[in-house]
Parts: C-alpha cells; structure tokens; sequence
C-alpha cells in the first residue's frame, strides 16, 4: 500500500513538473537566487538610503499602487496576445532593470525605480495562469503549491550570505546583491525564452503592436468589469476581502519585519538571514508535507486554515519580545501567505473560472490584493513610525484585522 501510494505521488509530481510548469519553477528558483539575497534588507536598503520608518511604507505603498494601475492590462493582453507573448519580452526588461537598484543614490530615486519596475510587473498574471492552463483540475492545487515552494530553495542560502555582506559592507554589501540578481535573471529570461510554450491566445499575428497595447489598456478596465459581473459569488467575496482585510497580515511582517528585529530585538543583518532560511527550510518541509492532500481539502478549508496560520504570528509577537521569536512568526508567515493562501484562492479561481477569462479574473484578484496593499500599508507605517508604542500598536491592530478576516471568510465564502 506505501509503495503504490509512493509511486501514485512521484506519478503526479512528473506530471505536474512537465513543460510549462517545469520550466516556471527553474526559471523562478534562478531569480530567487538574486532577490533572496537583496529582497530581505530592501527596508533597511531604504534607510540606508535616507529614508524613515514611514518612507519604508510609503516606497512599498507607491511601488504596489503601480503594479496595481497596470495589473489589468497585463491580464487582458495575457488573455488576448497570450501567455508566453507577454511574459518573454518583459521577463528581459525587468532583469535588465534590475541592475540600476546597485546604483541608486538616495531614497527618492530609489522609490522612482520601484514605481517603474512595479508598473513593468504588469505581466505577473501571465505567469500564474500559464501555470494554472498547463494543470489538470485534479492536480491544480498540488501544482501551484510546488510552484510556489520551489523558489525558496535558494532562501535556504542565499540570506544569511546577504545579511553578511550588509553587516560587512553596508550599503555596499547591498548594492552588491542586486547585481548578482540581475546577472542570474539575466539566465532565467533565457531559459523562458527557449523553453517556454503557449497555452492560449486569442491574437494569431507575431510580436506585440503598439497600437494593440494601447487599444488593450483602453478597453482592458471596462472589459474586466463586465467579466467580473458574472462571475461566480465567492470570486467577489474573495477579491473584498483582498481589498479590505488580507494585506494587513502580510504587509507588518513584510516591510516591518527585519526593521522590527533589528532595532526593537537587537538582530543583525547576519542573523536575520540564519532566521529566514531556518523559517524557509521548515516552511519547505512542511509545504511538501502538505502539498499530496491540498486537492482533497475543500478550497474554503483550505483558506480557513491558511489565514489562521497567518494570525498566530502576531498573537506570539505581542507575548514573546525575544529575538527567538522572530524563527516561528517567518515560519508561519512563509506557510501561510506564500504556500496555502495563493494555492487556496488560485485553485478556487480555477475551479470556477474558464480558460478564456481567467488571466482577467486572476489579475482582477491581483489588483484588489494591491490595492489593498496600498492603502493598509501606509496606515501600518504611519501607525508604526510613532515613536515607542508605535511597533506594538501596529501588531494589536493588525491581530484584530486578521481575527476579522477570518470570520468573514467563514460567514461568506460558499464551496
């Protein structure tokens, strides 16, 4: 019975790993060798550049509220030019750009960069429904949760050698990082390139014309209203709670985490990144644990557990002010929000969405996400720049959202 059901798993995960999907998995493990190097000490990078704790919010805010203007569009042309169309021609700029974060003088430029680079990032949802087209129902949840597993294999490394060369070279030491992740992106838009294969599309013509884009960004806003309309209920339920409730769990941890554990707990840069790779080999472990059932648990379940996964962090935070505290809060925090959540809310888009509309829907989804972003994440930095309470009312409030939000989800949200 072992050995039959060892070899149904290593069956699906073949399966799963073919074409596409293989090729996005090698493609996001090599860009996470750069961005797991930097993407930790971007807070510190922007205080290092001249920036205060409310700046960190505001650069993070500004740069999510680009991506979100754009994210539309990018959704439209994915369903209408096609997945791969996008994604190769952007996967190049965004690499090549990546190397201007090494030379940037002081916040403010940096925070222009961000904006660009966010706004650029249009094609995002491209890269999950190219995923989500190249899986079988049966194997949706599964797919999408090695997908989102697999690029933490370089965090298992590469932070702890970024929080070296911070505690070494400061600045520098940053500055560093992002070279190397534009020369390993550099690879990884290769790889797409070569590899990559379409999964749809409506536009027969090669390249992308520039009067398509713009008649595209045009018509992609009312388009994806219309698409919206009649979907099913719990879509929209879902992308209310994005837009209300969901980024303040994400975004304290997120932009605040490494600020919190330096200067409240007395972590260093060297030891901050020892405590992300610990909470990323665990967090590994544990999503390969689960990654064989998630399609067996109902997709409302699924989302119940994930979002209390995401509130425990901040019930710990708020008893234990030990700089220990900070291994399960990552831990918690990468199960939940980078595993369960995105493997819960995609396959329920999946399961209820079709082919032809579901890039629209998908960046629908991304965009209440962002904009959701936008506006909890500055009302956490302000909250959090207070000097001496600051921190702490920042976590209490965000608990309560989190309590809040997973009522709503239990009260509303229908299989």
């Amino acid at each position: 019975m072992v050995y039959s059901n060892l070899k149904s798993i290593i069956r699906d995960y073949r399966l799963i790993l073919k074409g596409n999907v293989g090729v996005m998995m090698l493609s996001w493990i090599i860009f996470s060798i750069g961005w797991s190097l930097v993407m930790p000490y971007l807070s510190i990078y922007i205080k290092l550049l001249g920036g205060g704790d409310f700046e960190v919010s505001l650069v993070r805010s500004l740069g999510m509220l680009a991506s979100a203007v754009m994210v539309i569009p990018g959704g439209y042309l994915t369903d209408i030019l096609g997945r791969r169309r996008i994604i190769i021609p952007m996967t190049w700029t965004i690499s090549v750009i990546t190397f201007l974060y090494a030379i940037v003088p002081d916040w403010t430029t940096l925070l222009i960069l961000w904006v660009i680079d966010s706004a650029l990032h249009f094609y995002r949802p491209a890269l999950m429904t190219i995923i989500v087209d190249s899986l079988p129902s049966n194997l949706r949840a599964r797919g999408i949760a090695l997908a989102l597993i697999a690029p933490h294999i370089s965090w298992l490394i590469m932070p702890p050698i970024g929080g070296l060369l911070y505690d070494m070279y400061g600045v520098n030491g940053i500055r560093l990082g992002f070279i190397v992740a534009g020369l390993v992106g550099i690879v990884a838009a290769t790889l797409r390139t070569k590899f990559l294969r379409e999964t749809y599309s409506e536009y027969t013509s090669s390249g992308i014309g520039l009067r398509i884009l713009l008649r595209g960004v045009v018509y992609a806003y009312s388009n994806v209203l219309r698409v919206i309309r009649g979907v099913h209920r719990g879509i929209k339920v879902l992308a209310l709670d994005l837009l209300v409730l969901n980024a303040w769990g994400i975004g304290l941890i997120e932009a605040y985490g490494v600020i919190y554990a330096t200067e409240c707990l007395n972590v260093s840069g060297g030891e901050w990144g020892i405590y992300i790779s610990i909470a990323t080999l665990t967090s590994i472990i544990l999503g390969f644990t689960i990654t064989p059932v998630l399609d067996s648990i109902p997709r409302k379940k699924l989302l119940v557990a994930g979002l209390t996964l995401k509130t425990i962090p901040y019930i710990l935070l708020l008893m234990f002010r030990v700089k220990e505290v900070m291994i399960p809060t990552l831990i918690l925090s990468f199960i939940s929000t980078q595993i369960i959540l995105p493997s819960a809310r995609n396959s329920y888009v999946g399961d209820r969405v079709p082919a032809g509309i579901r890039g629209r829907v998908l960046s629908f989804m991304s965009i209440m996400m962002e904009l959701g972003y936008v506006w909890s994440i500055l009302v956490i930095g302000y909250i959090y720049s207070i000097q001496a309470y600051g921190p702490y009312t920042a976590i209490t409030l965000t608990l309560m959202v989190s309590l809040i939000e997973i009522l709503y989800v239990m009260l509303f949200l229908k299989e």
